[in-house]
């Protein structure tokens, strides 16, 4: 429900290569499952499946990750894979695992001074919620608020000091319940790209809408599509052909491409606007592309696109 419940996950299972999970007529399993058992967190499964259309199709192969949580079996991660999808199937897990690593000593101490806005060595209650509202975590209001902050404050003075923070961060790259989803976001907060490197992706997606494989430049684009924005409810054909329109070909077929040297972003933290200018070969000015994002979760989404020429 986080990432947009049932409609996100239908777009999600709309990708070519994902197509193997909504069009089989058979499946086996292939191998026993690999159970790993833990003390101090959830137990985790691998199990391998494949999957074919018709009985005289070709297999292919369906991985499930399953995680352990009140005595309860539930599914944590699926991956399908297809012979030319190897390296965007290993960049997508690549990605998860780095977001998910916990972070260094180093990055901590910056991260905690940036939150730090009074620099009192410590995060009172309202440093924690305009965390929350710039990076827009759901914790479910000023309750969920409460509920963490006591979670959080380990010794019980109604702030968080560095250890405990460390210590919270910790807990979010091991999956723990509660502080988990907020300590993930704010690793995520400090890994992932700023607003300016996901129009340059977003930019080179559109340009390149075929390459490595046909409409991957426009599942990117989508990917970085805020909820509020309606390309998000696209797939991926359809967004190829949103852009093939007259006022949005220019998107698609620039040559030259320069970005503000920095997002301009609000007080709040939240919201955040860049501009870039691009021209194909045989233009003498430039068009001006404006980006609109905000924070969702901790990462950087495109929410309104205008175009001057």
């Amino acid at each position: 429900d986080k990432l947009g419940g049932p409609p996100a996950f239908a777009r999600y299972l709309r990708q070519p290569h994902k197509q193997a999970l909504t069009s089989w007529t058979e499946y086996r399993a292939s191998g026993r499952p690999i159970v790993i058992e833990r003390k101090t967190h959830p137990w985790e499964a691998y199990q391998r499946l494949e999957v074919r259309e018709s009985s005289e199709g070709e297999w292919k192969p369906i991985r499930f990750l399953l995680r352990k949580e009140d005595s309860a079996w539930r599914v944590d991660g699926l991956f399908s894979e297809e012979p030319d999808e190897e390296d965007a199937f290993l960049y997508d897990e690549l990605e998860a695992v780095t977001a998910m690593a916990p972070l260094d000593l180093e990055a901590q101490r910056r991260l905690f001074a940036e939150f730090d806005v009074d620099g009192s060595g410590e995060l009172s209650e309202d440093e924690v919620w305009r965390i929350i509202r710039r990076l827009g975590i759901q914790v479910g209001g000023k309750s969920g608020l409460h509920a963490l902050m006591l979670e959080a404050d380990i010794d019980g003075s109604g702030e968080i000091d560095f250890d405990e923070f460390s210590a919270l961060l910790h807990r979010g790259s091991l999956g723990c319940a509660k502080v988990g989803d907020f300590a993930a976001a704010l690793t995520r907060s400090a890994t992932t790209d700023g607003p300016r490197e996901v129009v340059e992706l977003v930019m080179h997606g559109m340009r390149a809408l075929d390459q490595p494989r046909k409409h991957h430049g426009a599942e990117c684009a989508i990917r970085y599509c805020s909820p509020t924005n309606r390309a998000s409810g696209m797939s991926p054909e359809a967004f190829a052909a949103y852009l093939h329109e007259p006022w949005y070909r220019c998107l698609l077929e620039w040559r030259e491409l320069e970005l503000d040297e920095e997002a301009e972003v609000d007080a709040s933290g939240n919201l955040a606007w860049v501009k870039a200018l691009i021209r194909n070969e045989s233009e003498k000015y430039f068009s001006v592309i404006g980006f609109q994002l905000s924070q969702h979760d901790a990462r950087w989404l495109i929410d309104a696109v205008t175009i001057t020429e």
